[in-house]
């Protein structure tokens, strides 16, 4: 867990240093960081042979840090680094299956305030995929072979201010690239929900 925050504070530095580059060619913007928490939502979307099926859903905790910086009034940019297990079970014939896809998340988005308390938001969802892993009947393998190492989705969402520093978030993320490494005509693609809070600091 050390680590993982270790990396995710490097990212969120390097992310700073671009998004204030880019956004405003000035090193002095008003930066605002926090932390996040809540439930992940997903299931997988598989295509083959022209025909699309979904798996049951599939839940797990994420956690994060995040930052905002102000580009007018009523607009921000965000950037995040998020922990989760995505994936999706399924129970065919009474063989229940599972997969477990856990990633390392980069969201990127744009943060509307339409007033006071509410918040849209649209952006990308940087994917990074760290050792999945398949199970069927209490047997769990490894499915590094069977999953691509990076995950594209868009990122559609609202929120709201429910205390001066304390944002209730919900989320829904389209998957955008095939995750699957089964071979031609498969495709798998992550969709899922995330509801959350979000603490900020300052």
């Amino acid at each position: 867990m050390r680590d993982f925050f270790l990396k995710t504070y490097i990212i969120m530095k390097k992310l700073f240093l671009v998004g204030a580059l880019a956004l405003f060619g000035a090193m002095n913007a008003q930066v605002n960081f926090g932390a996040k928490g809540g439930l992940t939502v997903a299931h997988l979307t598989a295509e083959y042979d022209g025909e699309t099926g979904n798996s049951d859903s599939k839940i797990s905790p994420y956690i994060g840090l995040t930052m905002e910086v102000p580009m007018s009034q009523n607009l921000k940019f965000q950037a995040e680094a998020l922990y989760t297990v995505l994936g999706g079970t399924d129970d065919t014939d009474g063989i229940k299956s599972e997969f477990k896809i856990p990633e390392l998340i980069i969201p990127l988005s744009l943060k509307y305030q339409t007033n006071e308390k509410f918040y849209i938001q649209g952006g990308l969802n940087l994917g990074f995929i760290t050792g999945p892993k398949v199970s069927q009947e209490s047997v769990e393998v490894k499915a590094d072979e069977i999953f691509k190492s990076f995950d594209l989705g868009i990122l559609l969402g609202l929120g709201y201010r429910i205390a001066p520093k304390l944002d209730l978030d919900a989320r829904f993320n389209v998957g955008a690239s095939n995750v699957s490494d089964f071979g031609e005509g498969i495709k798998m693609r992550n969709n899922y929900w995330q509801v959350g809070l979000n603490y900020w600091f300052k």
